[in-house]
């Protein structure tokens, strides 16, 4: 399909060449007028009437031939504006069709970048927020790292605890043997000698003051051996409140290390998140600013278009109007004349011009001829001023003898020749053009398919982005569990154990900080 700019002018061509051939008649009858009334004239003899004859019947012939020519010309530029009326309503329809097309896909384009924009302004509130709960997390990294200290320092002085109370307890131990040691030997001594003295002695009083020493010995014999048992026992107990520590520390020891891995295993997902999340942003900006470049790119095509066909209308304009010869406006009145010579169509000077019709003309000569001071010129027969009547009749002569038919044969050739030339430049210029029309064109239709590969890129960016925003989400759950699950387990421990006061206040303080990962309040389930 041709485009509707060109077919409205190749419209007002036909129309101006229809006027052109109109005025052409009506000029031509005006001639013929003229002949017949300058051989109609009494002065003429009777050859002039032959001729006359001759020329009406000429003349007849001619515009019955010229009748036809003009009506099947007419009829043909009739079918020809209809068709191209018929045509052009197609491509108005067609345009507008178009034109509601293009307003629906720049409708879903800015509602596209409304809703990227909208994405992009919660990534950026997700982002300050990952990097808030990241800085919370070095935090508590540094809490941990200063708890982790102060329970080795704490640990390091158990053990040195540990130590002394196992010194001090063996050194007891060794000195209950000693003095259990010594008064055995003593007591032994002792019963010997009191036995020998029993043996020696008579039986009478000496027998009670013997029970009574026995009973004596007896009883010292068995506070010294529960002394000895309750030694042993409390060395037992000792021994066991001092393993009891130990294992302990070990546990605790083992679930900080565990938490402090989980904790970094959570730091490196996150900064991998963080990592995806920024690329996948830089990703996004480009294909913005690549979709920018290529939407001007489109714009600047669509205005070299534009402008290309408006170069080739007025080419076109001019390579078929070159036949047409410029409106001629004469300066003096003499210049309408229609009467003063015979033209010819190669004749440069003649120029086609609009008539008025012969009842107007009539009354302007009536009224110019009955105005006094005004006399008919010979040449034009026009009336004229009788002041300006001599110069006006030799200016109608000169210009009657240049418009004569024997001086336009070497300058008709020449613009034969001259206009073919000019047609053949302009039509190698429309050539060109045309074809940078068509490489414009392609590179219009290039620049469309890769903003369409760019828009289904970013659709897949896009899609990516939301899975990796769904992974942090699940990998942030898993973080509060385990945490909540750590702290749990921390103040268990804290019930459950004696722990210094400084632990106690920095396990307390920990806990208040990790709860705002939960809105300031955690709630434990008694699954957990």
């Amino acid at each position: 399909m041709d485009d509707p700019f060109l077919l409205k002018q190749q419209i007002e061509f036909l129309q101006l060449e229809l006027e052109d051939a109109k005025c052409h008649e009506v000029q031509m009858k005006s001639i013929y007028e003229s002949m017949l009334k300058s051989f109609t004239s009494p002065s003429e003899s009777s050859s002039a009437a032959e001729e006359l004859k001759i020329l009406k019947e000429n003349h007849s012939q001619e515009l019955r031939i010229l009748e036809n020519k003009n009506r099947q010309a007419l009829q043909a530029c009739e079918r020809k504006i209809e068709d191209i009326i018929h045509a052009n309503s197609i491509l108005e329809d067609n345009q507008k069709r178009i034109q509601a097309r293009n307003e629906e896909t720049q409708n879903q384009l800015k509602f596209e970048i409304l809703k990227l924009q909208e994405e992009k302004s919660r990534l950026e509130i997700k982002l300050k927020e990952k990097e808030n709960n990241e800085n919370i997390i070095e935090k508590l990294n540094k809490e941990i790292t200063k708890l982790k200290n102060a329970m080795d320092q704490q640990k390091f002085h158990a053990d040195e605890e540990l130590m002394l109370l196992r010194e001090n307890c063996n050194k007891n131990l060794e000195d209950l043997r000693r003095i259990y040691d010594s008064e055995k030997v003593g007591l032994q001594k002792l019963i010997d000698d009191q036995y020998a003295k029993i043996t020696k002695l008579s039986q009478g009083y000496l027998s009670e003051e013997l029970e009574d020493m026995f009973s004596s010995t007896g009883n010292k014999l068995d506070e010294l051996q529960n002394s000895q048992s309750l030694a042993i026992e409390a060395c037992k107990s000792l021994k066991g409140y001092l393993a009891n520590p130990e294992s302990y520390n070990l546990e605790t020891m083992a679930q900080y290390s565990a938490f402090i891995k989980i904790i970094k295993n959570l730091e490196k997902n996150q900064r991998e998140l963080k990592d995806a999340v920024r690329v996948k942003d830089g990703h996004i900006q480009g294909l913005t600013r690549q979709e920018v470049v290529l939407n001007e790119i489109i714009m600047d095509r669509d205005g070299e278009i534009l402008k290309l066909k408006k170069i080739v209308g007025d080419l076109r304009v001019e390579a078929e109007g070159t036949s047409k010869p410029p409106v001629h406006t004469p300066k003096s009145k003499h210049g309408r004349s229609r009467t003063a010579f015979q033209p010819t169509e190669n004749s440069p000077g003649i120029q086609n011009r609009e008539i008025d019709t012969q009842e107007c003309e009539q009354k302007s000569r009536k009224s110019e001829k009955n105005s006094p001071g005004m006399v008919e010129c010979d040449v034009c027969k026009y009336y004229i001023c009788t002041s300006k009547l001599v110069e006006h009749v030799v200016s109608c002569k000169m210009e009657y003898e240049l418009r004569s038919p024997s001086n336009f044969s070497n300058i008709s050739a020449y613009d034969q020749r001259f206009s073919i030339e000019k047609n053949e430049n302009l039509e190698k210029q429309v050539n060109e053009l045309k074809l940078s029309l068509g490489k414009l064109k392609n590179q219009r239709d290039r620049a469309r398919v890769a903003g369409e590969h760019l828009l289904l890129h970013l659709k897949n960016v896009k899609l990516q982005l939301a899975v990796s925003e769904e992974r942090a989400c699940e990998l942030q759950l898993e973080l509060k569990q385990e945490i909540k699950v750590l702290i749990k387990k921390i103040l268990m421990i804290r019930c459950k154990y004696p722990l210094p006061f400084d632990a106690i206040s920095e396990i307390d303080r920990m806990v208040n900080k990790a709860s705002r990962f939960f809105g300031g309040k955690m709630h434990f389930n008694d699954d957990e």
